[in-house]
């Protein structure tokens, strides 16, 4: 009767676990989260914003503002990922 205790027990942690991992709880550390959301935000606006202005230059626009624009971008990119840099990497569990 025990053995069957335990192991209902140990399915339920098992559920539980699951569906904090599915509802977007993760055990990573402060900085590859940072470095993730950096990557899917500052750093895919900076991407998107260089390929427009190469196609911009390739179709012969000289459009400084949007090549200005494009600099800001990447430059605040570039500032998020210092700031990244900068936080520990101890592994967590957060959300």
């Amino acid at each position: 009767m025990k053995f069957h205790t335990f192991r209902m027990r140990f399915l339920w942690c098992c559920i539980i676990i699951a569906l904090l991992l599915g509802f977007g709880f993760a055990c990573d550390s402060p900085r590859n989260v940072c470095h993730t959301r950096l990557k899917y935000n500052e750093a895919d606006a900076c991407n998107r914003a260089l390929f427009g202005h190469i196609l911009q230059v390739q179709r012969g626009i000289d459009n400084p503002g949007f090549a200005e624009t494009t600099l800001y971008l990447c430059f605040l990119a570039e500032e998020r990922r210092k700031k990244c840099d900068e936080r520990s990497n101890i592994p967590w569990i957060g959300i």
